[in-house]
């Protein structure tokens, strides 16, 4: 198998010359895993295979994958290891990192429309096996088939579904529920770690509050094992287990 190295949108990737690439089943079994593909016929994924052109890619731990504010203009997939993503509010003082695991679709929302730039910062946080695909092939080839047209359609429809949710679902009257409100509705994942970066001062009008209310919620968080603070902010281990309290 021949390999090239080569420069594509931003990524330093590995590709297949004309796509001639021999795989196992474990990896076929990896991409008919990915939210585009679900659904394929692995006979129909070996057509896709020869007319779409595939870069794997390698990151190591601490590498950046995708940037916040850079076009977006393939379709970036993480198939092993684990990543974070970061994002930052407009004015600065609140920023919030979560944990991703494979198999992941980065951002697929942020393909579209009149800005397609990216919303966060992902780095890897061990080494990962990323895979791109060029936004063209979407149209050109995979919109062929019509289980990859209806995952791309189920995929912006969800994301439609959870913003509009998350504006109707009106927030809540006590603190601590108001508080699980803002890290569900800023996170892209419901569950696992979440890294927050705030000062006390600014968290508290966001919750309505005051620094002393927020501080005596926080701390009493933390002998619960929910929150684990830090200087300049706080960690959650498991929100999910934040949502279930």
């Amino acid at each position: 198998m021949v390999m090239n190295m080569v420069e594509t949108f931003g990524f330093s990737a590995y590709l297949c010359v004309n796509n001639t690439v021999s795989m196992d089943n474990s990896i076929y079994d990896t991409l008919l895993c990915l939210p585009l593909f679900q659904g394929m016929t692995k006979s129909d994924f070996g057509i896709v295979l020869e007319k779409v052109r595939f870069g794997f890619h390698k990151f190591a731990a601490g590498q950046t994958v995708a940037e916040a504010g850079k076009s977006c203009g393939s379709f970036v997939f993480l198939l092993n290891g684990r990543m974070r993503s970061h994002r930052s509010s407009t004015d600065g003082l609140f920023s919030l990192t979560e944990e991703i695991e494979a198999p992941y679709m980065i951002e697929v929302s942020s393909m579209f429309g009149m800005n397609p730039v990216y919303r966060g910062t992902y780095v890897a946080d061990e080494e990962c096996g990323i895979l791109v695909i060029e936004k063209q092939f979407l149209y050109t080839e995979l919109f062929k088939y019509n289980v990859c047209r209806m995952n791309m359609m189920n995929m912006l429809s969800n994301r439609t579904h959870s913003l509009e949710r998350d504006l109707w679902n009106l927030t809540p009257k006590d603190m601590k529920g108001r508080f699980v409100h803002l890290l569900m509705s800023l996170s892209d994942i419901p569950s696992g770690r979440k890294d927050v970066r705030v000062k006390m001062e600014d968290l508290a009008p966001v919750l309505q509050e005051t620094r002393l209310s927020v501080s005596r919620m926080l701390n009493a968080m933390e002998k619960e094992g929910l929150v684990v603070l830090k200087r300049g902010g706080f960690m959650v281990p498991a929100l999910e287990k934040l949502i279930e309290k």
